[in-house]
């Protein structure tokens, strides 16, 4: 029979915060194991219902649990999103996250950050970041409306 080790914890400071994390991983920034693409909203008068060309995403009132589910599209996507790009809602409010399920446009309100499958698996980003939505609450600049850069 066989047992797993009991994993043991380290503090660190992460974000102006002590948290704990496994002793054998360590703290990197995103950007190397991800890129990361802000959305740019494209003109208004390339949105459109009936389907021609990609599903547009503005924000986080799209957003499903897993999956977003688009209600307009752009016939002239300027930030586009591929699948399974993790969908990062940088503007109020921030810190909701959603899979894309497809190649789509997206606006200001979101990011997609793309994993460098190599090093990290979208899965477990999606499911990490999802966990710690609070964080980007934390980070978040703005009187008007809260808002996160890259």
């Amino acid at each position: 029979m066989q047992f797993y080790k009991e994993t043991e914890f380290k503090r660190v400071k992460l974000n102006g915060m002590n948290v704990e994390i496994p002793k054998d991983w360590e703290v990197v920034r995103l950007g190397n194991y991800a890129d990361i693409i802000m959305g740019q909203s494209p003109p208004s008068f390339t949105y459109n219902t009936e389907g021609k060309g990609l599903p547009f995403l503005q924000g986080c009132t799209e957003f499903g649990e897993i999956y977003p589910k688009p209600k307009i599209y752009c016939s002239n996507p300027i930030k586009i999103a591929e699948a399974s790009d993790i969908l990062l809602s940088v503007r109020a409010p921030v810190g909701e996250v959603n899979i894309a399920p497809s190649k789509c446009c997206i606006g200001r309100g979101l990011a997609a950050i793309r994993t460098k499958e190599s090093r990290l698996h979208y899965l477990f980003l999606f499911y990490y970041l999802k966990f710690n939505s609070n964080v980007f609450e934390k980070i978040a600049t703005g009187s008007i409306f809260k808002a996160i850069k890259k």
